[in-house]
């Protein structure tokens, strides 16, 4: 098992070195409790899609030939032959949709971008730009970035196979997301991942960040000494442009 993992982290390296993953990701939070957590215990949550904001996303189109042919051949195997009417009686939308269910909620994600100045990000996903921007550094703990996968922008739902690779569903969202550029750390759990505190880089602050808030993070990360080293920094609006420059 540990070999395995090493591998894994091994070809998290490869990716960086080969430019298919950038060396640096980043993470948007609102401050509360929960991001407050984050610099307390040293990890982070990865929850399961059922829980997104969107709500198409990860959402897919179960292929109910697949899910016949499965069942057909879980039976065989058995010995149990069965007609194709009867194949398709037991494969009804309520099956599927366990069968789907159970594949959304087997994962937990961890949702990451390149880019830490992108201001609908800044808006959606870290309290209207009062909260913050976690820099990220791959290399530092490669083993926490197993598995990452970029996220597809697409028009129609992706097919979903039952019994086939998944990742795809897992990294398909509607194609006016595209800003977002995002990548997807895959786990095979929902909950908290520890993260070696390396690779906590830097923490940007909002442009609309308040004291206080600073306050709070800045004090939550004093409370964990092997976090000394993080450095922070600032989201300032651009005087003239639509753009933010982290400084």
């Amino acid at each position: 098992m540990q070999h395995s993992e090493s591998y894994k982290a091994q070809k998290v390296i490869e990716m960086v070195k080969q430019g298919s993953l950038p060396a640096t990701l980043y993470c948007y939070k609102p401050v509360n409790e929960y991001t407050l957590d984050i610099f307390n215990s040293g990890t982070f949550w990865f929850s399961s899609p059922m829980n997104f904001n969107d709500s198409f996303d990860c959402k897919v189109y179960p292929s109910k030939e697949s899910a016949r042919k499965r069942i057909k051949d879980q039976l065989e195997k058995k010995g149990i032959l069965l007609t194709d009417e009867a194949i398709e009686e037991k494969v009804t939308d309520e099956e599927v949709k366990k069968a789907v269910d159970k594949v959304m909620n087997g994962k937990g994600i961890l949702c990451l971008t390149p880019h830490p100045d992108n201001i609908l990000m800044w808006s959606h996903y870290a309290d209207n730009h009062k909260g913050v921007c976690l820099e990220l550094e791959v290399k530092a703990c490669p083993e926490f970035f197993v598995y990452p996968v970029k996220v597809t922008y697409a028009a129609e739902y992706p097919t979903f196979n039952l019994g086939e690779d998944t990742n795809s569903i897992y990294a398909t969202k509607y194609k006016d997301w595209a800003y977002e550029d995002e990548i997807r750390i895959l786990k095979d759990r929902v909950g908290k991942h520890k993260f070696a505190p390396l690779c906590l880089k830097s923490v940007i602050f909002g442009c609309c960040a308040d004291e206080e808030t600073k306050q709070k993070v800045k004090m939550a990360i004093a409370g964990n000494g092997n976090l000394k080293h993080v450095t922070y920094k600032n989201a300032i609006q651009d005087e003239r442009c639509f753009q933010l420059h982290v400084e």
